[in-house]
């Protein structure tokens, strides 16, 4: 026993020596500094890849974006994936004109953010805010027909088309009905 007694104090004493005199005290602060930092960063990091969809205020937008993830989970976008989300926006969306910038927009967004996921749970509530039932059916019903083009849909789109129906306010939840017929301004 005396002998375990003296081998804890050895080792006590050596690391109040390092602590102390060696700088022991710094080098505990560098690394939870470091650690600290490391987490700001990746924080940092996440918010800046969900900016683009955070900045979305018009859901006709945020649909664009969703068409764009759901055909993206296929692979490259095919020609006729591209002409199937060009058909929802000119009808369902009711955007009329040169859609270039916001089809350019809805990509860039997809290629920022971190998942899909992540995607849906940043845009639910401006759907859920601002869409009627029916116009938050017909979201689903379009990503479900972006999904069916170049073949079935598959696991991925799915499990994607699942999440937004789960985080789609129920029935019961009213919204303002301006989504896809004028934008707010």
């Amino acid at each position: 026993m005396p002998v375990i007694a003296a081998i804890l104090s050895g080792a006590f004493f050596w690391f109040c020596y390092w602590f102390f005199r060696l700088d022991g005290h710094k080098r505990i602060e560098e690394m939870l500094t470091q650690r600290r930092n490391t987490k700001r960063r990746l924080a940092s990091l996440e918010a800046e890849a969900r900016a683009p969809i955070k900045s979305i205020k018009d859901p006709r937008e945020a649909g664009t974006v969703l068409l764009f993830l759901i055909a993206r989970q296929k692979g490259d976008y095919s020609a006729a994936q591209l002409t199937a989300i060009e058909h929802e926006m000119r009808t369902v969306m009711s955007l009329s004109g040169d859609l270039a910038e916001a089809q350019s927009f809805a990509r860039f967004a997809c290629t920022k953010t971190p998942s899909a996921t992540a995607a849906i749970q940043d845009l639910a509530p401006l759907f859920n805010d601002r869409l009627t039932a029916q116009e938050r059916d017909d979201l689903v019903e379009m990503l479900e027909r972006v999904a069916h083009v170049d073949g079935p849909p598959n696991e991925e789109q799915l499990h994607l088309i699942v999440a937004l129906r789960q985080r789609l306010a129920p029935p019961d939840a009213v919204g303002e009905g301006f989504g896809w017929t004028k934008a707010r301004g």
